[in-house]
């Protein structure tokens, strides 16, 4: 499986089996920003946007890493468009 699919199966993992808790101290949402930070310090993607959704509302949303390294190094927002064409064969494999 492509690095990408891994990445993608990771989070939705990790999305799925979180808890949901209305604690402002706590974060459920902690092991998904390590899952994220350690695959682009191990260089896997370049950065991602993780969108959770609970019965319909955002309850998560993070920009990690970048968008572009060239020409210009750009940071990932959280308003970044994705083409999710090329991810289809890795989930639905998945």
């Amino acid at each position: 499986m492509p690095r990408i699919g891994i990445a993608v199966l990771l989070l939705a993992l990790v999305a799925a089996t979180a808890p949901a808790d209305d604690d402002a101290h706590a974060s459920p949402w902690q092991p998904i920003d390590d899952a994220v930070k350690a695959a682009v310090e191990r260089n896997e993607l370049p950065g991602a946007v993780v969108l959770v959704l609970q019965r319909g509302k955002v309850v998560y949303l993070k920009a990690h890493g970048r968008r572009s390294e060239k020409p210009i190094p750009t940071l990932m927002t959280e308003d970044t468009v994705f083409d999710l064409a090329s991810l289809t064969k890795p989930i639905t494999t998945a």
